[in-house]
């Protein structure tokens, strides 16, 4: 899934790294050393969500 800017938020920590979460919901969050190491960490995540979510195939 690409992802919009309007889809999620990115923040600069003091840690010196990037985080990026949902905007529709917090549970879903990543992190990075760039900003676009964040919010391509963040697809992952939700693409790995949304594969567990519907793989009905193991339960046929």
């Amino acid at each position: 899934m690409k992802l919009e800017k309007n889809d999620y938020v990115l923040a600069f920590a003091v840690d010196g790294r990037y985080y990026a979460w949902m905007v529709a919901s917090m549970q879903y969050n990543a992190s990075g050393n760039s900003k676009e190491e964040a919010v391509k960490n963040l697809e992952d995540v939700i693409n790995t969500i949304i594969s567990e979510m519907y793989m009905v195939e193991e339960f046929v």
